[in-house]
């Protein structure tokens, strides 16, 4: 219910969504394509989304990753150099999704590279798949070339799969969606030039130098002498500081991202706290409202505040997005 009813209150989705999802079954993987996100790291390949009575429940990030994501702050802290200031955590709480809420921090590549379907999965096998992005997802790793960080590209090149099984297997899961790929970007991907894929594909909230993308993960806990080093310039930053503040930082990391970017353009930078839209608190509260009254009947009042909680602020991002 949570999802569906949130969703609906907002006015983000359409019921035939809703309806396909509730009757998802693995099997049709080329009906209903079952996406995974590299930006999601170690997506728990034999698992799917389940209902559990009416509110559906998501498989999770598994324990190392969460790790990964809350020591951030401790890698932060020592990734300075002399007469640089350490930088706070940069979130207060990391939800146990893996982050959603604040995925644009660690994105590198838009949504077309960033999605890997599941038909690329078994060709490598689950196993293989999940150690390769284990160590090659932005949220547990420092890379930056857009060879090694994990994405659709890179694992077309890692796993070494012939050009015309790509386009085969990307042609059969096109949707007529957004997200797929052109005939055109298929073979951008295929031509293996990491320059002109970074540029083409790179988030809007990353920035691209040759080869290497450099995240808003990679901006906060990454010195001014690294700035310079990667050839990122003042405009780079400043063209992009309006999307650092779609960032739910705690104002103590904004505070000082604000005072490094300021330092390293020369110029004032504020980075803003998120400006939710009201009708999402009031989908919010109702929404809530509806979840406790059901749970209370059902005994699980209690268990259910801290699961509504975290989906809300795990979805107030996606509401900014719209």
């Amino acid at each position: 219910m949570t999802a569906e009813r949130l969703l609906d209150c907002i006015g983000l989705t359409d019921g035939k969504y809703i309806s396909e999802a509730e009757n998802y079954s693995p099997a049709k993987i080329k009906t209903v394509p079952y996406i995974f996100t590299a930006a999601c790291i170690a997506i728990i390949a034999l698992s799917a989304a389940v209902l559990v009575g009416n509110r559906q429940s998501v498989p999770t990030v598994p324990d190392t990753s969460l790790t990964e994501v809350t020591t951030e702050g401790s890698e932060a802290e020592t990734s300075v150099t002399e007469g640089e200031t350490a930088m706070p955590k940069p979130f207060a709480v990391v939800p146990e999704s893996g982050g959603d809420a604040n995925i644009n921090y660690y994105a590198t590549v838009n949504h077309k590279l960033d999605s890997i379907d599941m038909s690329f999965v078994r060709y490598a096998g689950f196993e293989k798949f999940e150690e390769w992005i284990n160590s090659a997802s932005s949220l547990s790793s420092d890379l930056t070339a857009v060879d090694e960080l994990a994405n659709l590209y890179s694992f077309i090149v890692y796993f070494d799969i012939p050009d015309e099984t790509v386009r085969q297997m990307l042609l059969g899961i096109r949707t007529g969606e957004y997200t797929d790929l052109t005939d055109e970007e298929t073979e951008l991907i295929l031509s293996r030039d990491s320059e002109r894929i970074a540029e083409h594909f790179v988030s809007e909230y990353a920035i691209a130098k040759g080869k290497n993308i450099y995240s808003v993960k990679w901006l906060y806990t990454h010195p001014i002498s690294d700035y310079k080093a990667a050839g990122i310039t003042a405009e780079d930053v400043l063209s992009r500081t309006d999307l650092y503040s779609r960032i739910f930082f705690t104002d103590e990391a904004r505070e000082a991202f604000s005072g490094k970017l300021s330092e390293f353009t020369g110029q004032n930078v504020v980075i803003n706290a998120p400006v939710i839209p009201e009708k999402f608190y009031t989908a919010s509260a109702a929404l809530e409202e509806e979840i406790l009254i059901e749970a209370d009947e059902e005994g699980v009042a209690d268990e259910v505040i801290d699961e509504s909680e975290e989906y809300i602020e795990a979805t107030a991002e996606e509401v900014f997005d719209q």
